[in-house]
């Protein structure tokens, strides 16, 4: 159905009528179609119908339809062939004999057999190596492909009619795909295991030489820390005997000291007791025995008999 006039939307939407107006106003939101440049005089008159009547409805699916295939050119799109599983349209419904239909009228029973009884597997060169070339030893990984398909097959016990290389890929059989992908992994455990034993072992090392490291360095700071300590004891001891015979001889000198300051005052007491006036002089002892001679004759004048015999007897 194609689109009303421009004459007649804008009639549409000058409408004295709300509910008209509001309709028009909805269709003016239409996308028009960009004119594209003329060529000849039927493109002209097509430019300018476009821009009287608008956009049609042919132009809008064309211009949606050259949109999707440019999509399509730039994309790469994958196809998937479906089936139907009930002629009825119902989920979870399955139709054995419709499906089953389907697929021998597709030919996918036909295909099936033939990737079961032929080559199902295919692979390029590149691709293939680089999945099992893991299973050779490393100097012999750079021989190529065909060494490493002569290698596989000894070690599988298989034919070249499992498989054939071409010239760009290779072909091989479902089960012998399955057997290659096996050796693969047990290639791959294997390594993983060794690599495994190789890192606990490196590990181990590391660790034994860690702790016999750590366990020198303790012992030498053991040793250096018993060497401290006697040798902070011998000096101790030989500080200790010096400064003991220093005070043993500052001991001897005060006792040799009081010795003789003791021999002295004893000297000097037993002076003092052999002569009490030793220490005057004479005309000292001529002036103290005049006074006795005078308090002498003093007591015998005063007739103080005992006084006086006392002092004549000191005399």
């Amino acid at each position: 159905m194609e689109s009303l006039s421009n004459e007649l939307k804008d009639l549409g939407r000058k409408s004295s009528i709300k509910f008209v107006r509001d309709i028009f106003q909805v269709s003016s939101t239409d996308l028009k179609e960009p004119a594209s440049p003329s060529v000849n005089g039927a493109d002209s008159r097509s430019a300018r119908r476009s821009a009287i009547r608008g956009t049609s409805v042919s132009a809008q699916f064309r211009s949606s339809l050259q949109k999707l295939v440019s999509d399509l050119e730039e994309t790469s799109p994958h196809f998937i062939r479906c089936i139907k599983p009930n002629p009825i349209k119902m989920p979870n419904s399955l139709d054995a004999g419709e499906v089953l239909r389907q697929l021998r009228y597709a030919g996918m029973m036909e295909t099936i057999r033939i990737r079961q009884q032929g080559y199902s597997v295919r692979e390029d060169h590149e691709s293939f190596y680089s999945r099992f070339c893991i299973v050779l030893r490393g100097h012999d990984r750079a021989k190529g492909i065909e060494f490493l398909v002569k290698d596989l097959s000894e070690r599988l016990n298989v034919t070249e009619a499992d498989w054939q290389i071409g010239h760009s890929k290779i072909f091989l059989r479902r089960e012998l795909a399955r057997k290659l992908t096996s050796l693969t992994n047990l290639r791959v455990l294997v390594a993983g295991r060794t690599i495994s034993r190789f890192g606990r072992n490196v590990a181990q090392a590391r660790a034994i030489r860690l702790i016999s490291a750590w366990a020198a360095y303790r012992l030498h700071k053991l040793r250096m820390y018993k060497e401290r300590v006697a040798a902070t004891l011998i000096v101790a001891k030989v500080r200790m005997q010096a400064q003991l015979k220093v005070f043993k001889l500052k001991l001897k000198s005060a006792i040799k000291l009081q010795s003789l300051h003791r021999q002295a005052l004893a000297k000097q007491k037993v002076r003092h007791l052999r002569d009490p006036y030793g220490h005057l002089s004479f005309k000292e002892l001529e002036e103290l025995h005049k006074n006795a001679c005078q308090a002498l004759d003093e007591a015998i004048a005063s007739k103080k008999f005992r006084q006086a015999a006392d002092m004549e007897s000191s005399l």
